[in-house]
């Protein structure tokens, strides 16, 4: 599958088969451990309920132009993001103190009763992610609040 495979008329493809339950739950569980023990420990002390992430880095260009892009997906509760960074080195790299930044603000770790009431909604977090775009032209990011 490539990107001249997927058309706006297309959309991507539906999965041949979804997951089971129980692999759902051991891509969960693997996500859970690279916040509690793995390369996006930086996450782990995110107020809230557990998040959940998967760090990378991608190689592109080459001789000269080289460069490693970091990349990192998470989500906590209602509320993923992708966050990617030119240049921005391996594993969570510069993209993960972004992701966390996004993840803190984001008003998912206010406690007490009311928590939902008190979530920012996507255009609010959108303002705020806003600042990443002026002082870093490299970074990229989608997120996404799930109803």
């Amino acid at each position: 599958l490539g990107p001249g495979d997927i058309t706006d008329a297309t959309g991507p493809p539906a999965p041949s088969v979804p997951l089971t339950k129980d692999e759902a739950k051991v891509v969960q569980d693997e996500m859970a451990a690279v916040v509690s023990e793995g390369t996006a420990n930086l996450l782990a002390d995110v107020p809230g309920t557990p998040v959940h992430a998967k760090t990378g880095s991608a190689q592109a260009g080459g001789g000269d132009d080289a460069r490693v892009d970091s990349w990192m997906i998470a989500y906590q509760d209602d509320l993923a993001i992708a966050g990617v960074v030119q240049g921005g080195g391996h594993g969570s790299g510069a993209a993960g103190g972004a992701v966390k930044e996004v993840l803190t603000t984001s008003g998912r770790g206010r406690g007490g009763d009311d928590r939902r009431a008190c979530r920012d909604s996507p255009e609010e977090i959108a303002v705020r992610l806003s600042h990443f775009f002026i002082e870093r032209p490299i970074f990229a990011a989608a997120v996404s609040v799930v109803k």
